[in-house]
């Protein structure tokens, strides 16, 4: 040993601190990536910068990695997330419909239940089409209220929408933001907003991302959380949905909300 160290200009005491240190390494590393795989099954899209936020949240000390360190790691092992992106419309503008402006963009959002943005989106099943409605609080990007059927139908909107006004004492005042979808539009739908006291805003005519938020989270919903693929069933989509908002709501963090959870940031208003 005495040779070698002396052959590559290494003391002993030199020698046995690289090595004692790639051994930490390589336990650390072997620890982080099954940290990774316990966290990605429950978010299986997670990205680095929020893997890397989520370690050292932890308190196991042989967790602890760069940001740098854990990109190499996870690109070694094969196990970066390739971003899929994808847009669909699931519902057409009503065009008998009455036009409603745009009232986000005339105010600040800077607390819960101040504006919910709705949207649509399909899922695929091997029997067709699934659709699951959302409601999303503005500010918190919670999910407050979600349905799933078979079919785009007004009915399945307004019962969306009864089960996020049931979330709150008083709904009066609050912004009720979507797009031009007949659902929206519709009379049963237009006079439970209306009997509640509720603002109706809308987007421009085909401009979907007018509704960027409510966008996003149909993307992260089918990219992060599995939605995107070919289910078996309205019933396994309706039970895949439920885990995934879950899930989205309670852990999953959010750049835009200073890397908390939906929740975290909700419950604390």
């Amino acid at each position: 040993m005495e040779a070698i160290c002396m052959t590559f200009g290494y003391s002993r005491q030199a020698y046995y601190k690289h090595k004692q240190l790639e051994e930490f390494r390589t336990k650390r590393d072997q620890n982080v990536l099954a940290e990774v795989r316990n966290i990605r099954h429950k978010q299986p899209k997670v990205g680095v910068r929020k893997l890397h936020i989520m370690l050292n949240n932890l308190e196991q000390s042989e967790l602890k990695i760069s940001r740098d360190q854990l990109f190499a790691l996870l690109a070694r092992n094969d196990m970066l997330v390739k971003q899929k992106k994808k847009f669909t419309r699931t519902s057409r503008p009503d065009k008998k419909a009455s036009v409603f402006p745009n009232l986000l963009d005339m105010k600040t959002i800077d607390k819960k239940n101040q504006a919910w943005v709705v949207d649509i989106t399909y899922l695929n099943t091997c029997y067709g089409f699934a659709y699951l409605y959302l409601i999303t609080d503005r500010y918190s990007r919670k999910i407050i209220s979600f349905v799933v059927a078979n079919r785009l139908h007004a009915k399945y909107a307004c019962k969306a929408l009864q089960k996020a006004i049931s979330t709150v004492d008083d709904p009066a005042g609050i912004i009720h933001h979507s797009d031009h979808g007949s659902q929206y539009c519709s009379e049963e739908y237009q006079k439970i907003l209306n009997s509640n006291k509720i603002l109706c805003s809308m987007t421009g005519i085909a401009h979907c991302y007018d509704n960027a938020v409510a966008e996003r989270i149909n993307g992260i919903l089918k990219q992060e959380f599995g939605l995107g693929r070919t289910l078996q069933s309205v019933k396994v989509a309706q039970e895949l949905a439920s885990d995934a908002i879950y899930i989205y709501n309670n852990n999953r963090l959010h750049s835009a909300l200073m890397y908390k959870t939906p929740c975290e940031v909700h419950d604390a208003l």
